[in-house]
């Protein structure tokens, strides 16, 4: 080989290895930019193709003129019973699905990332097979014509995630903050730190404790519920409860027990975080 062609040779390697060091610094940036947003999506069970295991996630677009315009995940390339039923069972409550975004500077989400459903502990991006993790649109027409065809405004998946008016977008320095779901109301922060929606905390629930009936509860006729503050630790575990509302005589053993319980970490790019929640203690009198 010539000394021309190996001089060739060689500035196309150093050019190859510049632009490799500089795609990944590029990439690193990106993800180190990134924040969480949760939405609390309901589901769907079950289609006649894909069988019973399917599962649709939906919620209305953020923003949107169009009613119809509604953002989705299906999950059919899984075919988990597992994960079917640990879906199914939030029930009528909404699932916490986790999500990374990197936002431009006009605030607008310009890329996203499924990080987990339910809980990150539980069911993450990386249990799904690729396909089984993107966010489409779908905007259906409100009129139907025949004989012709109808324009309809396709929404991006841009449309699915709250704007960022914080005015802090991509910080130069690498760090990230959780952005909450304005419509939504999953996680937020606060001075006091990360609060997470009592429904999404619900499904992060690991070991959940159930409080003794108190006897003079029970002689009096007294139910209801106990609403408390509770405050979780990077581990999971229930360091401070305090009761917000509740029977005097329920609450004592309703702190007593949630005081036991687990929850999953609650993780901001990849860093266990402690949190704020509201948990629910139901007492209810056997019937007759």
């Amino acid at each position: 080989m010539s000394r021309h062609s190996k001089t060739i040779l060689w500035l196309l390697y150093c050019g190859a290895f510049a632009a490799s060091v500089f795609s990944f610094a590029s990439f690193a940036q990106v993800m180190a930019a990134t924040r969480r947003v949760v939405l609390e999506m309901d589901w769907k069970r079950g289609d006649l193709h894909y069988g019973s295991s399917f599962i649709l996630l939906h919620s209305p677009c953020q923003d949107s003129a169009n009613e119809a315009c509604e953002c989705q995940l299906s999950f059919k390339a899984a075919n988990s019973e597992e994960f079917a039923n640990y879906v199914s069972s939030f029930g009528t409550d909404k699932v916490p699905v986790g999500f990374d975004l990197v936002y431009g500077e006009d605030g607008v989400p310009t890329a996203s990332k499924l990080a987990y459903i339910g809980s990150e502990k539980m069911w993450n991006a990386e249990k799904f097979p690729i396909n089984d993790r993107l966010l489409r649109v779908s905007v259906e027409p409100t009129k139907k014509t025949s004989g012709r065809g109808q324009a309809i405004v396709v929404n991006s998946p841009a449309d699915c995630f709250p704007k960022d008016s914080s005015g802090t977008r991509q910080p130069p320095d690498g760090s990230s903050s959780p952005v909450s779901a304005a419509s939504h109301g999953a996680a937020s922060q606060a001075k006091e730190g990360i609060f997470v929606s009592p429904k999404a905390a619900n499904g992060m629930i690991i070991k959940k404790v159930q409080p003794e009936y108190p006897k003079k509860a029970i002689e009096e006729r007294i139910q209801g519920s106990v609403i408390l503050n509770v405050l979780v630790s990077k581990e999971g575990n229930v360091e401070d409860a305090s009761v917000i509302s509740g029977h005097p005589l329920l609450a004592p053993q309703a702190t007593e027990a949630v005081k036991q319980w687990i929850y999953a970490p609650y993780s901001v790019q990849g860093k266990a975080v402690e949190f704020r929640t509201h948990a629910s203690v139901d007492f209810r009198l056997p019937q007759k």
